[in-house]
């Protein structure tokens, strides 16, 4: 469980630490400093956990769950001492978050990085009441006015320690609109956990990192003539891209240039095609995992996202959520899939060809799972007791 606020501090037993850190290192200049908030994931101690040594393979994902609202939402006080709900959004249909649910059981991941969440209460509840309390919860509040949320769930049981950094306060100056002001640059935030061993000291390299991401939708900017000067937001997009390659670098100087890196999510771009995501494979020598097979995926296993401009229109395909592996990870992927939704009996349902056939499924994304090899990470223990 991570505690963000004081909130929660009074009904929750557990620890926190909120620091803003300004990460500098003088021999990387692309960008002289990175805005960090830094947090601790307390762990579970009720749960038996694994040994490293019996730790063949990892299995991570991503998983943008549409809309996760519950019935909690987000509340500010009214007249009379009521309070009055501010997210416009519907509660999620609990056949949906059921379907949901089921997904992540059958990946059965060690840790997932969800998308449009809406806040750590029903992150919470969809783990304690359908996914058997077998993860804790990772959320911090980001930037969307929405209220949809970047979140991890992490195997109660993986011998971990872990901190969440963020960077939601990264900030640009966008040059769409014409003004000089700072603003926020993550749609949401880029929220990356650091993973050390079990007891390894805080300053130590971790055995690996993984971020989590979910960039600027297609939708342009809440501002006049946006539509016009970026009409599918590639500007920030490509933005918030170039960024998070300076968060890998700056990782990198601070850790080791071998440390393993993960990054995955909702990228909101076709990932294999659009410019904007160049960066990302050459100046931040990431791999799409599926790219890392040594057997090529077909287009349509690569699917993870179908869209149905109009009526009359066939539907566009497209593989927009991915995992990015660094090259210390490229050659441990062992597997690389899209989940696809099952029926009763346990076969997958094709991609729909309409978008009401579509809308029937738990989200309108796919998830997209990856299995490691952990041994290569394992060794880094004995790396790892370095500070």
């Amino acid at each position: 469980m991570l505690i963000k606020n004081k909130k929660f501090a009074q009904y929750l037993s557990t620890f926190f630490l909120a620091l803003g850190l300004v990460l500098v290192a003088p021999q990387y200049q692309a960008r002289a400093t990175i805005v960090c908030e830094k947090y601790l994931v307390s762990a579970d101690t009720t749960t038996p956990k694994r040994s490293l040594e019996s730790m063949d393979d990892l299995k991570v994902g991503t998983f943008n769950v549409e809309n996760l609202f519950m019935h909690l939402g987000h509340h500010e006080p009214a007249e009379g001492g009521s309070m009055r709900r501010m997210t416009p959004q519907k509660n999620k249909p609990i056949n949906k978050i059921q379907g949901v649910a089921r997904a992540i059981m059958d990946m059965n991941l060690d840790i997932v990085v969800l998308e449009e969440v809406e806040n750590i209460e029903a992150l919470q509840e969809l783990n304690a009441e359908f996914l058997e309390d077998r993860y804790t919860p990772v959320l911090v509040r980001g930037n969307d006015p929405r209220g949809i949320e970047v979140a991890f769930l992490v195997k109660k049981d993986l011998p971990f320690d872990i901190e969440n950094f963020s960077f939601k306060n990264e900030t640009w100056v966008d040059p769409r609109n014409g003004s000089s002001r700072q603003t926020r640059l993550f749609s949401r935030d880029l929220p990356a956990l650091i993973v050390r061993a079990n007891g390894q000291p805080k300053n130590s390299p971790p055995l690996f990192v993984f971020i989590g991401t979910h960039y600027k939708s297609k939708r342009a900017s809440n501002y006049a003539g946006s539509e016009n000067r970026d009409p599918e937001s590639g500007i920030v997009r490509g933005a918030q891209v170039e960024r998070t390659v300076d968060i890998i670098e700056r990782l990198k100087a601070e850790y080791g240039k071998d440390l393993p890196i993960l990054i995955a999510g909702d990228f909101n771009g076709s990932v294999r095609f659009e410019p904007e995501f160049t960066p990302l494979r050459k100046r931040g020598n990431m791999t799409d995992a599926f790219d890392a097979l040594k057997t090529k995926v077909s287009d349509v296993d690569r699917t993870t996202h179908v869209y149905y401009p109009d009526r009359n229109s066939e539907a566009d395909q497209n593989q927009i959520d991915a995992v990015f592996v660094s090259p210390e990870l490229k050659d441990q992927v062992i597997d690389a899939k899209v989940y696809r939704y099952k029926d009763p009996n346990g076969r997958p349902y094709p991609l729909p060809k309409t978008k009401k056939l579509r809308d029937r499924n738990p989200s309108d994304h796919w998830p997209v799972m990856v299995t490691l090899k952990f041994k290569p990470l394992r060794d880094r223990q004995g790396a790892a007791g370095r500070p």
